[in-house]
């Protein structure tokens, strides 16, 4: 097999089979086909095109081009369905924190979740971790079984060896023009997910200002594309697909995101993040067989909040992998600095993007994989979404290692807020749009 051979037939607009793409899979993880003929072939299948088989082998070769974690599940622990959930990266996106413990209270579900840091305006699970002083991410593979089969749950950092060939082409696809190919991506996603040897999969995918696919129409595409995928490689896959026009919550900054899981699992969170909780770890139970309807499933999940069982399992869950609340409680950045409206009406819009910038641009995040981050900085917003503001009123809080980046930041918080005149102008909110599965489309509330 040669891979000039792939290289014209896909460039002719010819469709792969499976064993050229294990070909063109197996030469980029021993390195014995080089960077620019790998870029070739992207640019190929991103200009040509991908069909529902070619994605499936490449998603099924990727999977398998390292290593893999299957989590053994003992008998004595009761633990049976093995979940996942990914998000494709949002403004204020917490979720991961809130979820794995509210599903880890239900005797049957084991949550073992590999995440990744931050690199870009989006935060990363693993850094909003390690903002708890001591917090261990770096497990092995012995150390994630032992804490599932004794908690039901661990969130830890991804090694390189899984997936191998997705890290591979993920970053040629960075510097060549082909990451906004829908095959690529569902391939990259669904790999990852596949090689973490998951039973079920949820996967939440967002779109709009603050979202990687900024229209409804791409991300319902991406969506059925990967329900697909996963149905033929026999995982059973929920897709979600959440409005991320504005920041998820009120907090954005890794300790204040930590800080506001704690204050949702105390039932004391923000509406929007506590319904897309809810939801999410619903629908999660339904695919996992736990439950028949989604109403009940809804129902027990409220009460695993309300009950404090999830909060009591995320504090075990957080000594479990070395993390200090008390400390974590301790932490403040050095300066806390009220913006004020200079204006009045009712909130419109606050667009994501720009405050993920603003709160990036505090040190929230790192433009390189080396660049350090501060913990303690970031913004509370005081007044979202249809919220009525009065001209000096508080509508955030901005937390900044000097007065100066705080004033910087200010300038840039007042641009993202849109406000109107009266609230028959703000325009109504869908948080869940829409949902597919494995067992046809679920209609979530609304």
């Amino acid at each position: 097999m040669s891979i000039l051979d792939i290289l014209r037939k896909k460039r002719d607009g010819g469709q792969l089979t499976s064993d050229e793409i294990a070909f063109v899979v197996k030469g980029a993880t021993d390195g014995t086909i080089p960077d620019y003929q790998l870029s070739a072939f992207l640019m190929a299948a991103c200009t040509r095109g991908f069909s529902l088989d070619e994605t499936i082998a490449l998603t099924k070769h990727m999977a398998f081009s390292g290593s893999t974690l299957k989590v053994t599940l003992s008998p004595e622990s009761g633990r049976k369905v093995r979940v996942d959930k990914h998000s494709t990266g949002g403004v204020g996106d917490k979720v991961t924190m809130i979820l794995a413990p509210i599903l880890a209270c239900f005797p049957s579900i084991a949550i073992a979740k590999l995440s990744g840091r931050s690199l870009g305006y989006t935060g990363g699970t693993i850094d909003k971790l390690e903002s708890i002083p001591g917090f261990r991410t770096d497990l092995s593979k012995q150390e994630i079984e032992n804490m599932v089969n004794r908690l039901g749950l661990s969130v830890s950092a991804a090694t390189a060896d899984l997936a191998p060939a997705d890290h591979i082409l993920y970053k040629l696809r960075d510097v060549t023009g082909t990451v906004e190919s829908q095959h690529l991506i569902c391939a990259s996603v669904l790999s990852k997910k596949i090689a973490a040897s998951a039973d079920v999969i949820l996967l939440d995918v967002k779109y709009g200002a603050g979202a990687f696919m900024k229209d409804y129409e791409s991300a319902r595409g991406l969506g059925l594309l990967m329900t697909q995928v996963g149905k033929a490689l026999g995982v059973r896959i929920c897709i979600v697909l959440s409005d991320m026009n504005e920041p998820l919550g009120n907090c954005v900054g890794n300790a204040l995101e930590i800080q506001e899981c704690i204050e949702a699992l105390r039932d004391e969170g923000p509406s929007d993040l506590s319904f897309i909780c809810v939801e999410l770890a619903a629908l999660m139970l339904v695919e996992a067989g736990v439950y028949l309807s989604i109403e009940e499933a809804r129902k027990e999940v409220q009460l695993a909040i309300t009950s404090g069982r999830a909060l009591a399992k995320f504090k075990d869950w957080v000594r479990a992998q070395g993390g200090d609340l008390e400390s974590f409680a301790a932490q403040s950045s050095k300066v806390a600095h009220t913006v004020v409206a200079k204006t009045h009406g009712w909130v419109a819009a606050i667009d994501a993007d720009r405050v993920s910038r603003l709160v990036f641009a505090l040190g929230s995040g790192r433009s390189q994989l080396s660049s350090s981050i501060n913990p303690t900085v970031g913004v509370r917003l005081l007044k979202k979404h249809g919220s009525q503001v009065k001209d000096g009123e508080a509508i955030a809080v901005i937390r900044a290692s000097s007065f100066q980046d705080a004033e910087k930041a200010e300038r840039e918080l007042l641009q993202a807020y849109r406000l109107v005149e009266h609230p028959d102008q703000v325009p109504p909110r869908q948080l869940i749009r829409e949902v597919f599965s494995s067992n046809g489309t679920v209609r979530p509330r609304l």
